[in-house]
């Protein structure tokens, strides 16, 4: 019997583990339920637990915990690079390359991109192309972010949390039957940070908080009227705000001559820059078994609502102040049917996607620029796709997997004020090849051929519109070449994985800044070549260890006038042919250790993490750069002998090392940058009744 990925949702097999050996970590990467170690694709794969450990809390520590993934998140957009394929585009349209999944369905939008990891059970990180099971804009990879399924047995679990800063942070999920056919389960979670990083010397009031106020509310309901039948519902709804902004970079003069770097966590913006963001979404699955057959049925909508101020000039005069409304929405419905037989397994599926969206943008005071009106338009996108993929065991250990999606998409624009309209529409294949052949159940080689792409669009508020010119952009095209190794070595006590891979990438999106907005453009044409190990260890009862390390480097091997802004905040082109590609660092590492500490009364587990990024470039001219910077997390947990009570005192960023979310070449009005997050600290207590 086949299990697709709506079929199960299956957790890290702990079973094994009290024997001192690692268990089994079951995946959804190729939408059916498989063992880690046989799935010819690099995966990444964090449970609910090991985030505790690492201190993976929200989608920003994945870089922590992931090497070769840098998100960036700023104000309400996250942007995703796997590998150094991402986009930083701010459109709710402008769908990342790197996918996000929730349970299942997809979500397009990078404002949604930023989740925290409480109802959690565990995330894959699914590296290189995969547009052949989860469709376009899925270049760079695909984030599976996977939540508690509800259960008959009444479970209530909450946690509190004090933390430096004044932070708060309300968790709690409980989930219960309803008769004996089917269970509910809710999940809430409230964050306040009351006081900012640093701030505004101008408006004298916080700056940098990463959430006020803000609130998440999951629900999940799960019915099984027959035994091959299941139906799962959800609902979810969250309400974010947060305070972010650019800072002038130290040694720049700003745009009204005088201002300079105001000193770290320090703005001097003369525009308040609260953001807030209100989305919510449902979804349906229904997995029905038909025979040997599992057939399954996926649907979701989502919508969000956001408004990004910005006081794009970073000084006290009222140079260029910005106001980005956006609205968004999708739907998508995706039909699955799976099966399989001793040598061979397959899935076949369609795909149909609707998505919506709107940017309003208005600059708010602007001597020095001539007066901007508000510029809004609109994009609407449908796109359906076939796909297909199978497994062959041909005998002997050796399998070929072979898979091909076909992709139809249409786009229409709209300008309003211009009375500007435009349509583009494109058709796709994306195709897959793989062989592995397993030497024994504890090691698996493997090589395979990937193509993807991820769709074109429209920028919805580029200011060329202005002038009556609609600014419209391709896809973008990867291909990827990579082999792997997997194994389990010393008796079940450690897990080895090592890919290498080698990227050739056409017409690369990218985005410009300029005075009264953003330009998005094609790159030519550029190559990637990496290496990543991954490891897991238990060498005894007591101790845990875990660590992983990338190492890539990407040239752009054509981009003959690449936009670039100097120094001097003039806009110019460049030859970046040769140049390293943005946010590609060559080198990431991290490395996890826990113990387990039998007390008289309870555990006590103490962890370390320490990850390292070698820095990167931030713009194809390759001018400014994040430089290198280490990082370590740390905490002591007690949990009592039932695990009905627990503590934990955490740090993270224990050294306090400043480094940056973003930097950002403006005409103008110079270089910015937004710093990431100090040394922060608490308290978390914990209770779990069943």
């Amino acid at each position: 019997m086949a299990q697709s990925a709506g079929a199960a949702t299956e957790p890290v097999d702990t079973a094994s583990q009290s024997s001192g050996v690692l268990g089994d970590i079951v995946v959804t990467a190729q939408r059916r339920s498989e063992r880690l170690q046989d799935v010819p694709i690099a995966v990444s794969v964090i449970s609910g637990n090991d985030a505790l450990d690492k201190g993976v809390t929200s989608t920003v520590d994945l870089t922590s915990a992931v090497p070769g993934l840098v998100v960036n998140y700023n104000a309400n957009v996250g942007n995703l690079y796997l590998r150094g394929v991402g986009s930083n585009l701010p459109n709710p349209t402008d769908e990342q390359p790197t996918a996000t999944y929730v349970d299942g369905v997809y979500i397009p939008f990078p404002q949604s991109n930023f989740f925290t990891f409480y109802d959690v059970e565990r995330i894959e990180v699914l590296k290189g192309p995969q547009g052949t099971l989860f469709g376009r804009n899925a270049t760079g990879g695909v984030v599976q972010i996977i939540t508690k399924d509800p259960s008959q047995e009444t479970e209530l679990d909450a946690s509190l949390t004090y933390g430096n800063y004044n932070t708060v942070s309300l968790q709690a999920y409980g989930t219960t039957g309803l008769g004996d056919k089917a269970a509910i389960g809710v999940s809430a979670q409230y964050d306040n940070q009351g006081k900012g990083f640093g701030r505004n010397l101008t408006l004298n009031e916080p700056a940098f908080q990463r959430a006020i106020d803000s609130y998440t509310v999951r629900a999940k309901l799960l019915v099984t009227p027959t035994d091959t039948t299941k139906i799962l519902v959800t609902a979810d709804y969250s309400n974010l705000l947060n305070s972010s902004g650019y800072q002038l970079m130290p040694g720049v003069i700003g745009g009204d001559g005088v201002s300079t770097y105001p000193g770290k966590f320090n703005t001097l913006n003369d525009l308040p820059t609260g953001n807030p963001l209100e989305m919510y979404g449902v979804s349906f699955k229904l997995n029905q078994e038909i025979g040997n057959l599992d057939f399954t049925a996926i649907s979701g909508y989502r919508e969000l609502t956001g408004t990004f101020f910005s006081d794009s000039d970073s000084t006290p005069q009222p140079l260029s102040q910005l106001e980005l409304r956006e609205k968004g929405r999708a739907f998508s419905q995706e039909l699955q049917l799976a099966g399989s037989s001793d040598r061979f397994n397959w899935i076949v599926g369609l795909y149909y996607f609707d998505i919506f969206g709107r940017g309003q943008l208005f600059n708010r005071a602007t001597p020095i620029i001539a007066p901007l009106p508000l510029i809004g338009s609109q994009q609407e996108g449908r796109s359906i796709a076939g796909f297909a993929q199978g497994t062959l065991e041909l005998g002997g250990g050796t399998s070929v997997t072979a898979g091909a999606r076909y992709t139809k998409e249409w786009q229409d624009f709209y300008y309003p004020a211009g009375n500007l309209r435009s349509s583009q529409s494109f058709a796709k294949p994306s195709w897959r090849v793989a062989i592995d052949h397993k030497f024994s159940d504890d090691l698996m080689v493997y090589v395979s051929y990937n193509n993807s792409f991820k769709g074109g669009g429209y920028n919805l508020i580029s200011p060329t519109l202005l002038s009556g010119t609609v600014n419209n952009f391709q896809p973008e095209v990867l291909q990827s070449f990579e082999g792997g190794l997997k194994a389990q070595l010393f008796d079940g006590r450690m897990r080895l994985n090592i890919a290498a891979f080698h990227y050739l990438y056409d017409d690369i999106q990218t985005a410009l800044v300029i005075p009264g907005g953003v330009v998005t453009l094609n790159a030519a044409k550029a190559h990637t070549t990496g290496l990543e190990i991954d490891f897991s260890a238990k060498p005894t009862d007591f101790l845990e260890l875990s660590g992983a390390f990338s190492a890539m480097r990407g040239k752009y091997d054509r981009y003959p006038n690449a936009p670039s802004i100097g120094a001097d905040a003039v806009q110019r082109t460049v030859d970046a042919s040769g140049n390293d590609l943005l946010v590609l660092p060559d080198y990431t590492a991290t490395g996890t250790a826990t113990f387990n500490i039998p007390l008289s009364s309870g555990t006590l587990r103490p962890s370390a993490t320490i990850s390292y990024n070698d820095g990167f470039f931030w713009f194809a001219d390759n001018r400014l750069r994040s430089p290198a910077y280490t990082l370590i997390n740390a905490q002591l947990g007690w949990t009592s002998d039932n695990e009905q009570f627990g503590i934990r005192l955490w740090a993270r960023n224990l050294t306090n090392k400043y480094y940056y979310v973003a930097r950002l070449s403006r005409v103008r009005f110079g270089d910015s940058q937004v710093p990431a997050a100090p040394r922060t600290y608490g308290i978390t207590l914990t209770a779990k009744f069943r």
